[in-house]
């Protein structure tokens, strides 16, 4: 009951306020668009999101994208590279 409560007056609040409403709508607006610039190129959004993820050490993750990468055939410079890397790791003499 308490969470039904506090959305109600939540909602009574954001139901009076019109710039609120506008800039929430402008943000759902710029993620739409960016969601949508990103689904238009899936192979650069999966390899920028490879480097973040190796780069934070979620190799499960960098691995994820790296191997749909190959799936797409992805001719990037450095990818035999960074896909080495995560299985092998670091080369220690």
């Amino acid at each position: 009951m308490f969470f039904l409560s506090k959305f109600t007056t939540l909602y009574k609040e954001w139901k009076g306020k019109k710039d609120l409403k506008t800039e929430l709508y402008e943000k759902v607006i710029d993620e739409v668009h960016e969601l949508k610039g990103r689904l238009k190129n899936l192979e650069k959004a999966n390899y920028e999101l490879g480097i973040y993820h190796l780069k934070n050490n979620d190799i499960s993750d960098a691995l994820l994208r790296f191997n749909l990468l190959e799936l797409f055939k992805c001719k990037r410079p450095g990818l035999a590279y960074l896909y080495g890397t995560l299985l092998y790791g670091p080369i220690k003499i």
